[in-house]
């Protein structure tokens, strides 16, 4: 019920999905808009990145994670989460804030792979999914 009230894709497997991403530097943050196609539903993110923080969000939602990365991986980590309305956040408690955990590495093909899921404490899964990704271009 909340996936859809979300707008969030439906329950598939070996569902198409696309990612574009389009990047915009300023100063030491790296500003990303993340748009992901799965089927027909598309879910639009916009992340800020510093140094190894992330904040990803969705809506008046936002997503903190950690970067960490070897020579061939990126593990995204969760920091916390908020809800921001303009410039106020208010940070949620861990006990119902989603959690995002996510894992990519190069398939070598100039593509790479990924494992995403976003937890709800007592809830469950929010949305998870996994597949080869080419980024599309701009």
């Amino acid at each position: 019920m909340l996936g859809r009230l979300l707008r969030l894709p439906p329950a598939a497997v070996g569902q198409t999905a696309r990612l574009r991403i389009v990047r915009r530097v300023d100063g030491a943050a790296t500003h990303e808009r993340w748009i992901r196609t799965f089927g027909s539903i598309s879910l639009n993110t916009r992340q800020i990145r510093t140094g190894e923080r992330i904040a990803e969000r969705a809506g008046p939602v936002e997503l903190r994670m950690r970067c960490r990365t070897t020579a061939s991986d990126v593990w995204f980590i969760p920091d916390g989460a908020a809800v921001v309305i303009g410039r106020f956040g208010f940070r949620l408690p861990d006990l119902i804030a989603p959690h995002a955990c996510a894992h990519a590495w190069s398939s070598g093909d100039g593509a790479f792979d990924v494992d995403v899921a976003v937890r709800i404490p007592l809830l469950g899964v929010l949305i998870s999914y996994r597949g080869h990704f080419t980024e599309a271009a701009e």
